[in-house]
């Protein structure tokens, strides 16, 4: 197996196709797709390019379709049993050395390999997380500028607590706004307010604001790390980054929900989500004070759904009911 190998993933336990992301990328290789076998279909199995693919699974129901179809694609498949419940289970712990040694005699070592995860203390953050049964599978970014706060506030009235997933708030603001913007989401949601920092773990029914000095990395397993500058381009937070780094890591488990605000940011990012399989919704142009970035979502692209903030927690929670 070649060095950097592209590698597609199958998993039915969102915990067990997390640690088997974090497996694969901490051995140096990439990472094209990562699914539920139900999500898995043959236009997403030739877009993948994947080089080898890896299922592990709880249930055997429908593995046979399965493993015909990534037979069907003629590369190498490795197969294995999802062991182990949570991240605290000791079988669970011995499924994820067992599988790593696995991937390490299949697939060699890439470049840019990484601290084991045993050692690793990013992953050890997330698996604590994990132990709580709070690592999120489903992540949505909500993108805001001028006027945002207010819409993001009402948006957040409509979100019931215990929601089975975890917002990114990316708000343009000045950094010394910042613990304000949180205190004040804080009162006026039913969910859990962080902000995001190093070690961070992306759980669901949290909300976690986006710091605005230091650019943020997105890793397997929810977890969250420091970047070592600032953000790119002419805002902070760069919307268009955070929405591309979730959606690379969720794919079509992710969504965009685009509010008010000035210029453009969130639009490049948006069509990277689409791209991914995730949704990008937007707050209708007449209900905002300022729509140039819903309108630049629009005009890049189009959205999956446009509504006044109360009616897209409607929408949202409809959608996981």
């Amino acid at each position: 197996m070649q060095l950097g190998a592209r590698i597609g993933l199958v998993s039915d336990s969102a915990l067990h196709l997390f640690a088997m992301q974090a497996l694969v990328r901490d051995s140096g290789h990439q990472v094209v797709n990562a699914s539920a076998p139900g999500r898995l279909n043959a236009a997403q199995l030739q877009r993948a390019g994947a080089d080898a693919w890896v299922v592990s699974l709880c249930e055997s129901a429908g593995a046979d379709e399965l493993l015909s179809l990534l037979w069907e694609a003629a590369v190498p498949v490795l197969i294995d049993e999802a062991l182990g419940s949570s991240a605290a289970d000791p079988v669970f712990e011995r499924w994820c050395r067992g599988l790593g040694s696995k991937l390490r005699a299949t697939l060699g070592r890439g470049a840019g390999l990484a601290s084991p995860p045993a050692d690793n203390p990013l992953l050890a953050a997330a698996q604590r997380a994990s132990q709580r049964g709070q690592v999120a599978s489903d992540v949505w970014v909500l993108g805001a500028s001028l006027g945002g706060p207010e819409a993001v506030r009402a948006f957040l009235a409509g979100i019931p607590a215990g929601f089975p997933v975890s917002f990114v708030y990316a708000q343009h603001i000045d950094a010394t706004c910042v613990a304000l913007l949180s205190r004040v989401m804080a009162r006026n949601c039913a969910l859990s307010v962080i902000e995001l920092g190093q070690d961070s773990v992306l759980c669901r029914a949290q909300l976690g604001v986006v710091p605005v000095e230091r650019e943020l990395e997105f890793l397997p397993l929810g977890r969250v790390r420091v970047g070592s500058g600032s953000w790119p381009g002419r805002y902070a937070p760069t919307i268009d980054a955070v929405v591309a780094g979730i959606a690379g890591l969720f794919g079509e488990r992710a969504g965009a929900i685009i509010f008010s605000g000035m210029g453009d940011d969130g639009a490049e990012g948006c069509a990277a989500m689409r791209r991914r399989g995730g949704a990008v919704w937007t707050q209708s142009c007449d209900s905002c004070v300022c729509a140039a970035m819903p309108e630049a979502v629009l005009g890049r692209g189009g959205a999956n759904y446009s509504d006044t903030p109360a009616g897209l927690a409607r929408a949202l929670v409809e959608r996981y009911r």
